[in-house]
């Protein structure tokens, strides 16, 4: 063992870890083989025993550490996404009285956040909940370390750990999960499980995913991440290394569709319209600041669109041009690095303007029109497009809300400069009342049914486009786009709290539900707005009635 560690026969293998929520790769586990000259490839379960039982787990764990820093430190340089990786730390390494020093020396050697390597508690430390480890786990936690509880649900595990330990992640152990699966819905302790993990302010990771069935069930059920053989083996780093680069490559196709290059016409614009004058009046308008180009029928903007599949930011689509609403459809179905902000027009024709949203189109602009008012559409199409990419694109776990999956204080601060607003767009805050005694009353897993019942109400009745932040444990704020008078801010506002006072489910007279509403100018701060809506809100909990409150920003 002392030689295939000093002549590299220890290999990391690496586990792509992915949110059950978007699909999207979220981190990985590092595991270690042993390639042995004459034996070959040898999996863990062979010497890792070994190993545990005459202490050597310690030298090697020590060296899967520092490889996989040493790993994401390269990544980081070359530019890849940031991930996040998982480690096994073993019963003898909790009890190293150096273990924390080591930790923290390694993350600041390699220039690394603590919270970007997770520390797995292996099976093995379960049947030990000494005071030293609990310490030890707390030191590492306060360090900033991410602490995993490892096959949860296998036996070693029991409902005391999770009060005892200071953890931050559920791992649910994979015949679990296969055992879980072969009951019927509704019969099973997952759900149970993972009400129990939202209540205690944990992630869940299930791992040993292996079929369709198995991810639907979890993800009907509101885990977090999974891994397994559905998704991918555990693989050599170069491998991995080639589904990060597939990443990066959708990220900086994403993000050169949306950034703004100063001083350069590197940004296209097309417009596909029947009417020359028209497609002349638009040129005129936007040669400032786009390359503009023209096609007077749907073959030659699908041409357009197949020759400048990544450099097109916008797109004004005719819906009276022969084939216009298949063009309309294409630039939105196709993969999503390729979807582009698209303004449409038409005639004054609620039907069209309905299909065209339902379609994908981010506005419709009704012919005819002022072309200032276009461009003003046309820009603002543009900054939600690039409002949607960071917010697809916040990789850390901390801007959203784990609980519901909408942003957090931190996730809207984050990205408060790409938030777009005018007249037109308005403020809600909303407040869950008395939440502290429904807790008292019913449980924490009813409340945070509750909580959930309200954050779906919200997606129910927003658009796309619209911003959702759970502020704190019962405060919600939405930023609404296209609101076009105060009478649509209150059918908006009310049909909010009427969908929740019609759909409580265990007490009418738990929880009350209040808000304030405000416009939102361009001259204000996001601040200041929360505060003024907050002063709204207040006053409508004073008047004690449960119903909305306007005021004109």
């Amino acid at each position: 063992m002392e030689t295939a560690l000093a002549t590299g026969q220890f290999e990391v293998y690496l586990q792509p870890k992915y949110q059950i929520r978007d699909g999207r790769l979220t981190g990985a586990e590092a595991l270690v083989r042993w390639n042995h000259p004459k034996w070959g490839l040898q999996p863990p379960a062979e010497f890792i025993p070994i190993f545990e039982r005459n202490g050597f787990i310690t030298k090697l764990d020590q060296y899967v550490w520092e490889r996989v820093c040493s790993l994401m430190q390269e990544w980081d340089k070359s530019g890849y996404p940031s991930i996040n990786i998982s480690v096994n730390v073993s019963r003898i390494d909790i009890y190293n009285t150096n273990l924390v020093d080591f930790l923290t020396g390694l993350m600041q050697r390699y220039g690394l956040s603590p919270s970007r390597l997770h520390l797995e508690i292996t099976e093995s430390a379960y049947t030990d909940t000494s005071r030293q480890l609990i310490e030890t786990m707390g030191a590492l936690r306060r360090q900033g370390f991410m602490i995993e509880m490892d096959d949860f649900g296998s036996g070693y595990s029991s409902l005391n750990m999770l009060t005892e330990m200071p953890i931050d992640v559920l791992k649910l152990d994979m015949k679990f999960i296969q055992t879980e699966i072969t009951r019927p819905t509704g019969q099973g302790i997952l759900r149970f499980i993972l009400d129990l993990a939202r209540w205690m302010k944990l992630s869940v990771v299930a791992e040993g995913v292996e079929t369709q069935e198995q991810l639907e069930r979890l993800q009907n059920a509101g885990c977090d991440y999974a891994q397994g053989y559905y998704f991918a083996k555990p693989m050599p780093v170069e491998n991995f290394v080639s589904i990060l680069t597939a990443q990066a490559l959708a990220a900086n196709i994403e993000n050169s569709r949306s950034a703004f290059s100063a001083g350069r016409l590197d940004r296209a614009l097309l417009v596909a319209d029947e009417d020359e004058e028209y497609r002349a009046q638009v040129h005129r308008t936007f040669t400032d600041c786009f390359k503009v180009l023209e096609a007077a029928s749907c073959e030659e903007a699908v041409g357009i669109l197949g020759r400048h599949p990544y450099q097109i930011s916008a797109v004004i689509l005719s819906l009276t041009l022969q084939g216009g609403a298949d063009i309309l459809t294409a630039i939105q179905k196709e993969r999503s690095a390729w979807k582009t902000p698209c303004v449409a027009t038409g005639p004054l024709d609620m039907e069209l303007e309905r299909n065209a949203m339902e379609l994908g189109a981010t506005d419709y602009a009704t012919k005819p029109h002022d072309q200032e008012s276009l461009r003003r559409r046309v820009l603002r199409a543009m900054s939600t497009h690039t409002l949607q990419v960071r917010m697809r694109s916040l990789q850390d776990e901390a801007c959203r809300d784990t609980m519901t999956g909408l942003l957090n204080c931190r996730g809207l601060y984050t990205i408060t400069e790409s938030l777009w607003h005018e007249s037109s767009s308005v403020v809600c805050l909303f407040e869950l009342d008395d939440l502290k005694k429904f807790n008292e009353k019913y449980g924490y897993v009813e409340g945070d049914h509750l909580i959930l019942h309200f954050a779906s109400l919200l997606r129910a009745h927003t658009q796309v486009d619209d911003v959702l932040v759970r502020l704190g444990g019962d405060e919600f704020l939405a930023v609404m786009y296209n609101i076009r008078s105060m009478e649509v801010a209150h059918m908006k506002e009310m049909a909010i709290l009427r969908a929740y006072s019609e759909s409580r489910y265990v007490d009418p007279d738990s929880v009350s539900c209040f808000a304030g509403t405000v416009l939102w100018n361009a001259e204000e701060p996001l601040d200041e707005i929360i505060g003024r809506a907050r002063e709204i809100l207040y006053a409508a909990k004073a008047s004690g009635k449960e119903e909305y409150f306007l005021q004109k920003g």
